[in-house]
């Protein structure tokens, strides 16, 4: 609110009115204010609010008039063949009812519903689980998705992020001496011990940490003592250990029941090392795969692409995707994953220009150069694929 404040032309309100405003089905859709969670995503919305603004005809031309509308005509009218009381109870859905498996659905999520349930059971059981699989198959997404279901609701206090690189260490992640404000070295949690303590204080709630970029550290090392107390069978007291750096008056520490860890990982990154057996023995791992079927096709149609076009690029995909498996030098870890051809906005009419100018924009600047890095060495291979693209072939 201070920025729209502070500058109204270029910064969005995002208070409860101009929420249900942009969460209408006929704008932006419901959920779609879900994903405001940090700056970051908050900066992507503006975008994609100034996107929907250009392109869409009777609308405001900046966020200041799109405030005030939303406070004047409160969310936007349905369409006639839609009534208001099917909003109210779409509304009343999504704000007091649980976040369950059919959310995730709801929200894009391609996978069928008996492959999420089959998720969330495995992560309850195991209480470790890591998604892999090509780039652009919706890991992140997926995984703070799983994880409002395994709360119950859309609940980001209870959810603890941390993305692994090279130099992170088991310091950052679960304890070590850093720099106090006086200059002294002293003892400080990392994000993994602080975030299991807050579960254990919180026995009544389930804590999740989700691990970005799994394996682009060193899991085993960074986990240290934590790699067995990982195990669902050892969070108890019966279990827990010392650790490194204990004080001599510190209890062994143990991982609560209620706190639950799911991490991704980017299978087609060829300077990342294969992750330890040990750590695998602990986690379930579920294998996400370029889903461009029947539930893409109905989550793209409602963004007012044209459905031949869609059903066009599906095969196209499915056909470079086809080459890239075949190569020994890439396999299935390397497709091109649905998301890269997920359409983020609405579009007006008409549909067939702008869906295949939506398509072009895209393999200009993100499918030509992931295939030219795929390729660089074998010209004749990038040319069959980004001929196929662009339907010459």
């Amino acid at each position: 609110m201070g920025l729209y404040w502070f500058r109204p032309g270029t910064f969005l309100a995002l208070d409860s009115k101009t929420r249900n405003y942009l969460n209408s089905p006929n704008v932006l859709g419901p959920g779609f204010t879900n994903q405001v969670r940090d700056g970051q995503s908050y900066l992507e919305a503006l975008e994609q609010v100034q996107a929907w603004m250009t392109e869409e005809e009777d609308t405001q031309n900046n966020f200041a008039e799109l405030s005030a509308a939303s406070y004047t005509t409160g969310p936007a009218e349905m369409p006639e063949s839609e009534s208001s009381a099917e909003l109210t109870n779409e509304e009343n859905k999504t704000e007091n009812a649980s976040y369950t498996y059919e959310n995730i659905r709801a929200e894009g999520a391609f996978l069928e519903s008996s492959e999420i349930q089959k998720l969330l059971r495995r992560w309850s059981e195991k209480k470790n689980l890591i998604l892999q699989g090509p780039p652009g198959t919706g890991k992140t997404w997926l995984a703070r998705k799983l994880a409002y279901a395994l709360i119950g609701k859309e609940n980001d206090e209870n959810i603890t992020t941390q993305q692994f690189h090279p130099s992170t260490s088991y310091e950052d992640f679960v304890m070590g001496y850093r720099p106090a404000r006086d200059g002294r070295l002293e003892l400080q949690y990392g994000a993994f011990m602080k975030a299991a303590q807050g579960a254990q204080e919180d026995a009544g709630q389930k804590h999740i940490f989700i691990i970005e970029e799994i394996n682009r550290g060193n899991p085993a090392q960074i986990f240290g003592e934590m790699l067995t107390l990982l195990e669902a069978d050892k969070r108890n007291p019966d279990n827990a250990l010392r650790l490194i750096y204990s004080q001599d008056d510190d209890d062994p520490f143990h991982l609560p029941e209620n706190f639950y860890v799911i991490g991704t990982m980017n299978q087609a990154d060829r300077s990342l090392a294969g992750l330890d057996i040990a750590l695998r023995r602990r986690f379930s791992f579920a294998t996400l795969k370029p889903e461009l079927g029947s539930n893409w096709l109905e989550f793209a149609e409602k963004r007012g692409h044209d459905t031949r076009e869609l059903r066009s690029i599906a095969n196209q995909i499915t056909q470079v995707n086809a080459l890239i498996s075949e190569d020994p030098t890439l396999g299935a870890p390397f497709c091109i994953g649905h998301s890269f051809v997920t359409p983020r906005t609405k579009i007006t009419e008409p549909a067939v220009g702008k869906t295949q100018r939506w398509f072009q924009e895209i393999i200009d600047t993100d499918l030509a150069p992931l295939l030219e890095e795929y390729w660089f060495s074998q010209p004749e291979k990038l040319e069959t694929a980004l001929g196929i693209l662009h339907g010459s072939q």
